[in-house]
């Protein structure tokens, strides 16, 4: 269970801080099902999540954790998606984004990265599909750096770069 003031990342909406909790439905229809309300972190929206939700909702990454993320990015091994096809693609970015952890997300992150400036070195470019997870992960990441570090989130991919050992 999560407390008034905790930061979470909700599935791949983003991060959140959680500014109510044990809130009653707000639509007034189920009364016995509690709801988290949650307040975007780079946006002034609120979403109201029930406490029972099927999407994974975790705690943001602390600062410890994410200096030691950063400098040990070049040596992660997650796996890009080696299927053909664009609903190959599609079905294991996207759930890779929704069920993973911050290292995880960082490790795809990196490994598109680095197959799109192999790629453009090449002429060539990648997939549509690769890019908008390349695009979506960065966008989670960049967001859970930022809360977990206590900088801007457009600060964070210049942070990282600074920080992350070269290979």
């Amino acid at each position: 269970m999560f407390h008034v003031n905790d930061w979470v990342v909700y599935g791949t909406s983003g991060v959140y801080c959680i500014v109510n909790t044990d809130l009653p439905d707000p639509t007034g229809v189920e009364k016995d099902r509690r709801y988290y309300e949650l307040q975007a972190s780079k946006q002034k929206c609120r979403t109201y999540v029930p406490m029972d939700s099927s999407i994974r909702m975790r705690p943001v990454i602390s600062k410890e954790q994410a200096h030691a993320l950063i400098s040990h990015i070049p040596d992660l091994d997650t796996p890009l998606c080696t299927e053909q096809g664009k609903n190959s693609a599609e079905k294991y970015y996207k759930e890779l984004l929704q069920n993973s952890d911050c290292e995880t997300i960082a490790g795809i992150v990196h490994k598109l990265t680095e197959r799109r400036n192999k790629l453009l070195k090449s002429g060539r470019h990648m997939s549509y599909t690769e890019e908008k997870y390349l695009r979506r992960g960065r966008d989670l990441l960049d967001s859970e750096f930022s809360v977990a570090l206590g900088i801007p989130q457009e600060d964070v991919a210049s942070f990282v770069r600074k920080n992350m050992p070269n290979k």
